[in-house]
């Protein structure tokens, strides 16, 4: 399994991500999570973002801690 960081290359289709994350409670420990991507509406436009996005009535917004990726089988 390799880990892309999502600031890197952003999945390119929906579905089932694994997610790596440095703790915020931890130092030195990191959290890895399955999420979903899916295609939402966002304006005028599709795209295709993580269930824990933020849609903040403009633009579709993803917060995410540094080097911060998903994994590619």
């Amino acid at each position: 399994m390799e880990w892309i960081n999502y600031s890197d290359r952003k999945p390119e289709s929906a579905g089932m991500y694994l997610w790596r994350m440095k703790s915020r409670v931890v130092e030195g420990v990191f959290v890895i999570a399955r999420k979903k991507f899916r295609l939402r509406g966002a304006g005028y436009h599709n795209v295709l973002s993580p269930e824990f996005d933020h849609w903040d009535g403009y633009s579709v917004n993803v917060i995410l801690p540094a080097n911060s990726g998903h994994a590619i089988k």
